[in-house]
């Protein structure tokens, strides 16, 4: 894994690791359209620091990184990435990756692209995940919350109906701390 800022990560089930974008220091195209990714429970307390993140490339040319993006487990088989330049909203599969054991080339899965879907709903407020501020997500019942420390919105994602809500921080009664 190359070294990146503005990234988004998720862990699943305590064992597989996904890394959502970012910028590295070395700029190259393949990065901004690919997620990567490290199976926990297939290393060995020896191989722990040799291993390799692999790679797996995105095909949908909606999901090209401009800006930070968020992320959160949605089920057991889905991750919901969100926010970037146009405040997209995508739901990325990954059952079939955890599933069955991929060939592997040069840490790329062969023959695998991501199923990354584009939704229809957007958030409602231009945010920037993960750049100069910390972001949470957090997910109660059918509903997932996001607090974007840079703009200081709280965001709400109805799983249901798919669809996002927000209110501004301090309309909720929440001080602004950085005061």
């Amino acid at each position: 894994q190359r070294p990146r800022g503005n990234t988004s990560m998720v862990q699943i089930q305590d064992r597989h690791v996904f890394i959502f974008q970012g910028m590295s220091q070395q700029v190259q195209p393949s990065l901004s359209n690919s997620i990567e990714y490290i199976d926990l429970g297939s290393l060995d307390l020896s191989s722990f620091r040799t291993a390799k993140w692999e790679t797996l490339l995105t095909q949908n040319t909606d999901f090209v990184m401009t800006e930070p993006r968020a992320s959160s487990q949605l089920s057991a088989s889905e991750i919901l990435i969100f926010g970037g330049q146009s405040n997209m909203t995508f739901i990325f599969d990954f059952s079939q990756l955890i599933n069955k054991a991929p060939a592997k080339t040069q840490n790329t899965v062969q023959g695998q692209t991501a199923k990354i879907t584009k939704l229809s709903a957007q958030l409602l407020y231009d945010t920037k995940f993960c750049i100069d501020s910390d972001f949470s997500v957090r997910t109660f019942g059918n509903y997932l919350y996001s607090i974007d420390g840079m703009n200081k919105n709280l965001h709400v994602y109805s799983i249901k109906d798919r669809q996002w809500n927000y209110s501004r921080l301090d309309d909720l009664g929440i001080p602004d701390d950085t005061s």
